[in-house]
C-alpha cells in the first residue's frame, strides 16, 4: 500500500458519498479488498475482516442479497472504508517516521 493507491482509494469512496445512489456489493467489495480486507466466514452476510497491519479495524458487512444498495447504506459503508483510509495514511505516516 501506498499513498498513491490511497489517494486514488479515498476519490473514489468521496464519489461515493456525493452520489450514493446505484451503489452494488460489488464495488465495496473490491475497495475492501484494495484495503486489505479478506473474506471471512462468519454471519449471515459477508464479512471483510483486516487481519495484518494496520491495526486491526471491525469487522464489515457488505451485504449482497440486494442488486443496488439504498443511499444510507452505501454512506454508512463509504464511512467504514474511509476509516480503513485514515488508518493506512497514520499507518504509512509511522512507518516513513522509523
Amino acid at each position: 500500500m501506498n499513498t498513491k493507491k490511497l489517494k486514488k482509494i479515498r476519490a473514489e469512496l468521496e464519489s461515493i458519498l456525493r452520489s450514493p445512489y446505484g451503489r452494488t456489493a460489488r464495488e465495496f467489495e473490491s475497495l475492501a479488498a484494495q484495503l486489505g480486507r479478506t473474506l471471512d466466514a462468519r454471519g449471515k452476510e459477508p464479512t471483510y475482516v483486516r487481519s495484518a497491519a494496520p491495526s486491526l479495524s471491525p469487522p464489515l458487512s457488505i451485504p449482497s442479497h440486494a442488486k443496488e444498495f439504498g443511499a444510507g447504506l452505501a454512506k454508512s459503508l463509504a464511512n467504514a472504508l474511509l476509516s480503513d483510509v485514515d488508518d493506512w495514511e497514520i499507518f504509512l505516516l509511522e512507518v516513513d517516521d522509523e
